[in-house]
């Protein structure tokens, strides 16, 4: 009785801490009342207002007295997706429920857009450049996470408040200085967002920035770039900068002499890369044409073998640049491009026996880009091997996929696998060995072809090796024995000839 009241005590334990998982700050799980987020977007003209800015929105709806005292923005696109969210409350990279279809409203003449009818759960609010978003904003919202219901703070101060709120308004601001410079990102080649890449492959970043005029007098101007924890910068390839020329040529600027270029080892792991313009770097800047006054910096990163580790693959790695500029008056400005991305993806099968489906380790296989390379492996063609293991998965991980342009989770290419080795398991001092597969497979990778799933993972089946009789084998007895059935046949019907001749 006394060890069935402790299982009984831990058990009511137990229950009490996941009834407290379940059900975290949130309102009662039976009310299925639907919720809404209302955007209200506002701009604000300059530097020293936005700096300002401290008081943050708490999800509860403003009186007109309460409302910024900025004009509002037309225009202005917002995508809400539903987040999974047991694979952590952040921003960066969150796992999106399906089941939810991304929804896009844009704000209207008043500044206001609304998403409607909104179950339980957890949201991710963006703000989305397009064709039709205001030239003046050179700096879009944060993506923010909102949950309905959300509890309501001001319930901990006044009772009389809701203790939930479904119905969360949000006010989002854009800085639209119009004399702040713009920066802007691109990934491979100028005017792309999204790549595709292998693991290991050196490819360039592109920020072009806007020279402002009378940069010559300006104290400062300085352009990072915070990499990814998944991108190397490649020491390999040096980092140029150029600005255009009047005769529709460019100009290539000399490090140390007009900017210095630095790598911060000591906090960000050397991946805060700065370009710092010097006042001769400023001066040459200055010369760019009227009608062309960009700055391109370009340098190179590699996509690093922690996209495998943190089971990432087909996942976007973001990256943008900073722009900072102080004019001859003093004015900053701080200045943020869009945000550009690189993705990586693989793909699993399966190997099985043909006859008992068991898993097979030790066939190895190879990737190929065409049916032509993998009919004819060879280490020139081949873009990766990978080995079965005990489990029958064989994985190819790090490979690109998509065209320039394609978004991660709509991107595909097709590649071929072709088995290069047949597995060989030993049953006690039996060795036994299996056929190599008699064709190459076509498969396609995408952001989801590296799952290994069981109701759709391609499987591959091998059989085992025979061999052909030895003499005096059964084999050669029924040859044998056809043989001397065939003569005696043929000694009779010669018999019969002979005799018909006789008669």
């Amino acid at each position: 009785m006394r060890k069935l009241g402790t299982w009984l005590l831990m058990l009511a334990m137990m229950l009490n801490v996941f009834a407290g998982m379940a059900l975290p700050a949130n309102a009662a799980e039976d009310d299925d009342r639907t919720g809404s987020i209302q955007i209200t977007k506002y701009q604000i003209a300059n530097q020293a207002d936005y700096d300002a800015l401290t008081k943050r929105a708490n999800g509860n709806k403003l009186d007109d007295s309460e409302l910024p005292p900025y004009d509002v923005l037309e225009n202005v696109t917002f995508t809400l997706e539903k987040v999974n969210h047991k694979s952590g409350m952040s921003t960066q990279n969150p796992t999106i429920d399906t089941s939810f279809p991304m929804q896009t409203v844009k704000t209207d003449e008043n500044g206001k857009a609304s998403f409607e009818n909104l179950g339980r759960g957890v949201y991710i609010l963006k703000e989305v450049a397009n064709e039709e978003t205001p030239d003046i904003i050179t700096d879009t919202m944060e993506p923010v996470l909102i949950q309905i219901p959300m509890a309501n703070e001001v319930h901990k101060t006044d009772e009389s408040a809701p203790e939930y709120l479904w119905d969360i308004y949000v006010y989002p601001k854009n800085l639209t200085d119009p004399n702040a410079p713009k920066v802007e990102k691109h990934v491979v080649e100028y005017g792309n967002m999204h790549a595709g890449m292998n693991i290991g492959d050196s490819f360039p970043w592109i920020i072009t920035a806007e020279i402002p005029m009378g940069i010559e007098n300006g104290s400062l101007y300085s352009i990072t770039d915070q990499l990814d924890s998944r991108l190397d910068f490649d020491t390999e390839v040096e980092p140029t900068v150029t600005i255009p020329m009047a005769d529709g040529e460019t100009k290539t600027l000399d490090k140390d002499t007009h900017y210095t270029f630095s790598r911060d080892t000591d906090s960000a792991d050397g991946r805060l890369l700065t370009f710092d313009f010097t006042e001769a770097g400023r001066q040459e800047l200055a010369t760019a044409p009227d009608d062309n006054r960009k700055v391109t910096v370009t340098f190179h990163t590699k996509i690093n073998e922690t996209v495998v580790e943190r089971d990432e693959l087909g996942v976007i790695i973001p990256n943008k640049a900073t722009l900072d500029y102080t004019n001859v008056s003093g004015d900053k400005y701080h200045t943020e491009s869009e945000e550009a991305d690189v993705y990586t993806g693989g793909y699993t099968l399966k190997k099985v026996d043909g006859t008992t489906k068991e898993a097979l380790g030790g066939a190895e296989f190879g990737i190929f880009a065409t049916l032509e390379d993998a009919e004819s492996p060879n280490a020139e063609n081949t873009i990766q091997t990978a080995t079965s293991g005990e489990d029958g998965l064989v994985k190819f991980v790090g490979l690109e996929y998509g065209e320039l342009g394609d978004l991660a989770s709509q991107a595909s290419r097709e590649y071929w696998i072709a088995e290069t080795k047949a597995p060989v398991i030993m049953d006690g001092e039996d060795k036994i060995e299996y056929n190599l597969l008699s064709k190459p497979y076509k498969i396609v990778i995408n952001s989801t072809s590296h799952l290994a799933v069981d109701d759709s993972i391609l499987i591959i089946e091998n059989n085992k090796t025979f061999d052909l009789p030895f003499t005096g084998g059964i084999g050669t007895t029924l040859f044998t024995v056809g043989g001397i059935a065939l003569l005696a046949a043929g000694g009779v019907l010669f018999m019969k000839g002979r005799r018909k001749e006789h008669l």
